[in-house]
């Protein structure tokens, strides 16, 4: 009973978070940027935003399975106001997404997800995840996954950013609970847009009709990184809530609620 009215408490708070306006955090990004300060631009806003596990690591093909979930996850970005023309210092940056996820055939899961088109925040992101449970315990209430997930984000129309990861996780499972951490490794490509208000300190002066304007070029920088993470699902009946940390070169948090059936 007692964990009962603890996992609905959870549940209901992160539900309120994540369809409240203090869930999606704008982003002031950083302009006259040099390949430098592009590369460390990449660093915060790339490995960071890449896709995040945030469920029970346990097969969803063990039981032909679908997921529904609704998620947010929170950078910090007090970094950015160091680069370039040094923008007004903004402590943290936000997006919520949706999921759904589906059990193909033995224990491989693929989940899609993307921002709801409702949201105003200036992100926008798409991505999937393939997941293999190959290994489970007969001794422990334990399991292994490998992971294959990929994300595409545009911020602003500024800065698109693409991400490849690879991660190998080890769950530890209960009756109504799933710890779990890893490791991976990703690499994050970003191009920085040229053209009219490019964040990129490289260009000409154009004439723009009556006026004269800066044009910025177009510049691609890429960045890789080994990262771990730790997780805890929690579920009540066919509901669940997960709380999630990844630790690239900065500390990201994530939690999602969902529905599993």
């Amino acid at each position: 009973m007692l964990f009962t009215i603890i996992i609905t408490g959870i549940l209901s708070q992160l539900f309120i978070f994540l369809f409240s306006s203090e869930s999606e955090a704008s982003l002031v990004l950083p302009r006259n940027l040099n390949d430098a300060q592009r590369i460390e631009t990449l660093e915060i806003l790339g490995p960071s935003s890449a896709p995040k596990i945030l469920g029970n690591p346990y097969p969803l093909g063990g039981y032909s399975g679908v997921e529904l979930g609704y998620s947010v996850q929170i950078l910090p970005t007090e970094k950015l106001s160091e680069l370039g023309n040094r923008p007004e210092q903004q402590s943290f940056t936000s997006w919520n997404t949706l999921s759904v996820g589906k059990g193909l055939f033995e224990n491989f899961d693929l989940f899609i997800y993307f921002t709801p088109l409702t949201q105003k925040e200036d992100v926008s992101d798409v991505g999937g995840l393939l997941k293999w449970g190959f290994y489970e315990s007969e001794i422990f209430p334990a399991n292994v996954s490998l992971i294959a997930s990929g994300n595409y984000l545009n911020f602003q129309n500024l800065l698109s950013v693409s991400n490849q990861c690879l991660d190998m996780v080890v769950s530890f499972s209960w009756k109504n609970a799933t710890l779990y951490t890893g490791v991976g490794y990703l690499r994050s490509s970003g191009t920085f847009l040229g053209g009219v208000g490019s964040l990129n300190s490289e260009g000409e002066m154009v004439n723009d009709n009556t006026r004269t304007v800066f044009r910025g070029e177009s510049k691609a920088e890429s960045v890789t990184s080994a990262h771990s993470l730790i997780g805890l699902n929690l579920r009540y009946d066919n509901f669940f809530v997960s709380g999630e940390i990844n630790k690239y070169k900065t500390s990201v948090v994530a939690g999602k609620v969902g529905y599993r059936w």
